[in-house]
């Protein structure tokens, strides 16, 4: 927190850190805690080892990206490159001082130093190199000292920084670069609150970044006469003529529905400057900050003890406040959203900082953006299935998981769905909109009374015909960052995040229900499947596996385990081979099978970025994630995987595309091992 409240106080563009003891994974939190909004960091962990590692917290408007580094043994680095109005390679470095417990020698880091600027000093554009070096500048007879300034000199570089930056009163942080270059204008020495290193603050020569801006297209919700748009969306053509139309004439004109609201709140386009913000901020903090303030500039006028410690104290102060009021402000929203689990889930998520600021790698237009993810998306697939025909066929293999023999049951038929069903089904279905619905959710809650009947009319048509419209087979896709660590440049970085209109959903819904019930009655879910079903979450799933893996410790055994997680799961599913596997497994046929054949089959999507959508892609295979239905139909697909663990004799679980198979062996049996190993790579 102290420094984020420094970043932000500061209005700091770029931040370069050293030691920062952040574990190679696991830190989210941590650095969602570190970054205000608007910014983003990098980070290079010591691998092997707790301490140490380095970081660079910046703004988003600056387009910095991580560049490939090598690993050496005597100090630590990130590498990073500046390309927004000029190429900047900017690089953060850390030097443990070398001791009995690291095995590290100077010589050891004047060998690898050197080989490393050999490599960067020719690299095109301006160079910055940060960091905490541990030589004592400040005593230019000190052997370490001299060596390391001729090395600097060797490579025509030049180093900034005089004066003491660390607690102990020596020159440790420095600042190097080329010496024909220019772009440190001056620097300041701030005092070692932050740790015993003091802040060496930089102003460079290059353009001073904006905040990030993004233009939204927004109605005026708010604005919306409700009765007025309530009488409209009954007298209109949809509601007096709904029992008379058939399915796909009823789904377009449920989609006209927009045309009201464009009367209501006609769409308008806004900018907005993403600034950072703290909704827990108060005059208070402000009024002691203003103090801290005022007492860091006497104690640089005085240079007094006395002024030094009350400087101390004030800052002392403002943190232990920002702390409690940052607390009490969370404390305060969980208990009042502790019934509301919407409200307490975006509480959460802005604590845990998930909620980040969207960027995309670059590209000239928008329209170019969304077009090369929706071939990235599509050529992944392409290259995912392709890989397992090629592997089945170079072993001959035709039926690599065979069904077992066909299902005594049979469901071929839906019940017809009435209003209260279907309302209770829409209350379990998220509330999220979705850009392809004519009203967004708050719209339609107001008015959902009078919609009901059609939403009723539309599902009984589809099931008693078994079809899915094919508007309603459209989904539009946004991509998302896997992790906000992640490079945003590269197009692997992100995952595709699938969403459907609401009356796709709802029959969906209704098909999952009756689909559910029929599978749950004649005990056709697999066992060790611990999701898509009731009372089966991951913490059924955790409590056998880890169950069991103690119960086998506990007699003496050891523990085979291999976590499988497989690739893109969902998008590969190949569609003949679910029909039949639902037919013959399953027992799913007649105007049932029809349904899902009509619900998979031409199904489409869109990849939308930055309000721009690519070109339709037809979907030839796959489940859609953001579906209702998709999820339970992929456990069903992979059903099969137990099968083939049980003919090994190997105990599993599985979750959604995650797979747990162990197995257990006696401890001092080589022969037991070896046999356990064999049937584990079968």
């Amino acid at each position: 927190m102290i420094i984020k409240d420094f970043v932000v106080d500061k209005d700091t563009d770029i931040l370069a850190l050293t030691e920062t003891w952040l574990p190679p994974s696991g830190n989210d939190l941590i650095i969602g805690d570190l970054c205000p909004t608007g910014y983003s960091f990098l980070h290079t962990p010591r691998h092997g080892s707790i301490g140490g590692g380095v970081g660079l917290l910046f703004k988003e408007s600056l387009n910095i990206k991580r560049n490939v580094q090598e690993v050496f043994r005597s100090f630590e680095y990130l590498d990073s490159s500046f390309l927004n109005f000029l190429h900047i390679r900017i690089i953060v470095v850390y030097r443990p001082p070398p001791s009995s417990a690291n095995s590290l020698t100077s010589t050891l880091f004047f060998e690898e130093f050197s080989s490393f600027l050999e490599g960067i000093i020719v690299s095109p554009g301006q160079l910055l190199i940060a960091g905490d070096f541990n030589f004592h500048l400040d005593n230019p007879n000190d052997p370490l000292t001299k060596r390391f300034v001729d090395l600097l000199a060797s490579f025509d570089l030049k180093q900034y920084i005089s004066g003491s930056t660390h607690a102990s009163g020596h020159t440790l942080d420095l600042i190097i670069t080329r010496s024909e270059e220019n772009i440190v204008n001056h620097y300041n020495i701030f005092d070692p609150l932050i740790s015993d290193h003091s802040v060496v603050h930089l102003q460079l020569l290059i353009r001073k970044p904006k905040f990030v801006k993004k233009h939204l297209l927004l109605r005026n919700l708010r604005a919306v006469n409700i009765h007025k748009f309530k009488a409209d969306v009954q007298n209109s053509f949809l509601l007096k003529n709904f029992t008379t139309m058939d399915l796909v004439s009823l789904v377009n004109e449920y989609d006209c529905l927009h045309t009201i609201l464009d009367n209501h709140a006609p769409i308008k386009s806004r900018e907005i400057t993403l600034r950072p913000k703290a909704p827990w901020y108060t005059n208070e903090i402000n009024d002691k900050k203003r103090i801290r303030r005022q007492l860091e500039r006497k104690w640089h006028k005085t240079r007094t003890n006395a002024d030094w410690n009350r400087y101390k104290q004030q800052c002392y102060a403002v943190n232990k406040l920002i702390d409690s009021s940052k607390s009490a402000y969370y404390t305060d929203l969980i208990n009042n959203g502790s019934s509301d689990q919407k409200t307490l889930f975006k509480t959460v998520s802005n604590l845990l900082h998930t909620n980040t600021i969207i960027r995309y790698p670059s590209s000239p237009d928008p329209m170019s953006l969304a077009n090369s993810f929706s071939d990235f998306f599509t050529q992944k697939i392409v290259k995912i299935r392709g890989d397992i025909e090629d592997e089945l066929l170079s072993k001959n293999i035709e039926n690599p998981i065979p069904d077992a023999d066909s299902c005594p049951y049979e469901f071929h038929t839906f019940r017809e769905v009435g209003k209260d069903e279907v309302l209770h089904l829409i209350q379990r279905i998220a509330t999220k909109s979705c850009s392809l619905d004519p009203l967004p959710v708050v719209m339609l809650n107001h008015c959902f009374k009078d919609i009901l009947p059609v939403v009723v009319r539309i599902i009984n048509l589809s099931l008693e015909s078994g079809t899915m419209p094919d508007s309603l087979k459209i989904a539009v896709v946004q991509p998302l960052l896997k992790k906000y660590n992640l490079s945003y440049e590269e197009f692997c970085s992100f995952r595709p995040i699938s969403n459907l209109k609401f009356v796709s959903k709802s029959i969906e819904k209704a098909v999952a229900v009756q689909l559910t019930d029929y599978l749950t009655e004649n005990h056709l879910h697999e066992k060790f499947q611990s999701a898509y079903k009731p009372c089966h979450s991951t913490e059924t799933a955790l409590l056998r596996v880890q169950n069991d893996i103690l119960q086998a410790l506990d007699n003496g055994d050891s523990v085979i385990l291999v976590l499988l997680d497989l690739s893109a799961a969902f998008d590969t599913v190949d569609h003949l081979m679910l029909l039949t596997r639902l037919s013959k497994r399953f027992g799913i046929r007649g105007r049932v099978l029809d349904w899902l054949t009509s619900y998979l089959t031409s199904r489409k999507l869109f990849i939308r970025v930055e309000g721009t959508d690519s070109l339709l892609s037809d979907l030839d295979c796959g489940v859609p994630q953001g579906s209702v239905l998709g999820p339970l139909l992929y456990s069903l697909y992979t059903a099969p995987l137990a099968d083939v663990a049980r003919r090994h004799n190997l105990r599993f679980h599985f979750f959604s595309d995650d797979g747990q198979l162990y197995i257990a062996f006696k401890t001092n049996d080589r022969d037991d091992l070896i046999s356990s190993k064999i049937r584990m790579e079968k």
